[in-house]
């Protein structure tokens, strides 16, 4: 679905990727972990187009893309929840939604489909985005890209600031995305919601990926977990 191979990207003059490659497989989901400013959020960047690398070479659906503007990359199949959520405060639940529907035979994900999928988010529907708590404003970012209908969806740390309540339904829902036929590549800082729901991990650490397997290959290698995520568990 997507190949990442030898990226370098920059900002300015300060390189921030070193080299990363990395793979999501149709139908997976693959996890980005590592500590602040290691270049997680840099790596979904360089994939949607907003920060695109200037060496190596970015693969979705055996197109290459790093060239392309980021408008022609989400049409090409990639929808976005970035980190911060970005929704749009004065508007309903239900314009941030529609705003960003793109109809498409393949998934169709439709407002009824997502609302079915998110009661809450109906129940809130005309409520303003500025207005809902946290975990709701991650549903509607998530929903929000849904409605794009993509085929490989990219989601930027999905459980900061939320409830530990919260980030279970989040995982939640993030497994049955996957259980639908979505592909997945997510940046996230909870390690063990990220393990819980990951085909394939990979650690970043100075811009370049220091580890790659699957998540027992990581939750039986205490070394990598000390040095690289801080935690022995």
């Amino acid at each position: 679905m997507l190949q990442v191979e030898n990226i370098h990207t920059y900002y300015g003059d300060s390189h921030i990727l070193h080299g990363v490659s990395m793979e999501v497989k149709e139908r997976s989901l693959s996890v980005i972990l590592g500590r602040n400013g290691m270049g997680k959020t840099t790596s979904i960047r360089s994939i949607i187009g907003f920060t695109p690398p200037r060496h190596g070479k970015i693969v979705f659906q055996g197109n290459e893309i790093q060239q392309l503007p980021s408008y022609k990359i989400a049409k090409s199949g990639i929808g976005l929840s970035p980190q911060g959520r970005g929704i749009f405060p004065n508007l309903t639940v239900k314009e941030n939604l529609t705003l960003a529907a793109r109809s498409c035979s393949g998934s169709g994900w439709t407002l009824e489909k997502v609302y079915e999928l998110f009661p809450r988010l109906k129940e809130r529907g005309l409520s303003m985005g500025g207005n809902l708590s946290g975990g709701e404003q991650q549903m509607l970012s998530i929903c929000r890209a849904l409605m794009t209908n993509p085929d490989l969806l990219l989601l930027d740390e999905p459980s900061e600031g939320l409830s530990p309540i919260m980030v279970q339904e989040v995982a939640n829902i993030i497994s049955r995305l996957k259980k639908e036929g979505l592909s997945i590549l997510m940046v996230e800082q909870n390690i063990a919601m990220a393990l819980k729901v990951a085909d394939r991990v990979y650690i970043l650490s100075k811009g370049q990926v220091v580890f790659e397997g699957t998540p027992d290959d990581l939750r039986n290698n205490t070394e990598v977990k000390v040095q690289y995520l801080g935690t022995g568990h």
